[in-house]
């Protein structure tokens, strides 16, 4: 039996390896991009927040402007992963959002119904 031919089929092909390397890379290209947006609204709400002298940027306070700035950030870089998954099924994308708004509406909605009826203070 020949030694060579033996250890070439018990290898994967690298075509495959590859696609999986590629791949790979396009995903984290995607969060690279995610990640430099929500450092761009990290360092203008910064820029603002020190250049202000009026207290009030876009008709917020600062203190408000600033937790703006901060979680718009944030929900840029965990959309950027969340939605990357979805690449290619868009139909699950809008159910999921749907879904979740729903429940957050129902959240909502029982939260006042609650507060009417005096369970909440």
């Amino acid at each position: 039996m020949n030694d060579s031919a033996h250890t070439t089929e018990s290898l994967p092909s690298i075509g495959t390896s590859f696609c999986v390397v590629e791949g790979a890379f396009r995903i984290g290209e995607r969060l690279d991009v995610t990640n430099w947006i929500a450092l761009i609204i990290l360092a203008l709400g910064a820029v603002l927040l020190i250049l202000n002298e009026s207290g009030m940027i876009a008709g917020l306070d600062t203190a408000t402007f600033g937790y703006v700035a901060m979680f718009s950030a944030l929900i840029v870089y965990l959309s950027g992963g969340m939605v990357g998954s979805y690449k290619g099924r868009g139909n699950a994308l809008v159910r999921d959002i749907l879904i979740w708004l729903a429940l957050g509406l129902g959240i909502i909605i029982l939260y006042i119904f609650a507060q009417s009826r005096g369970f909440f203070f």
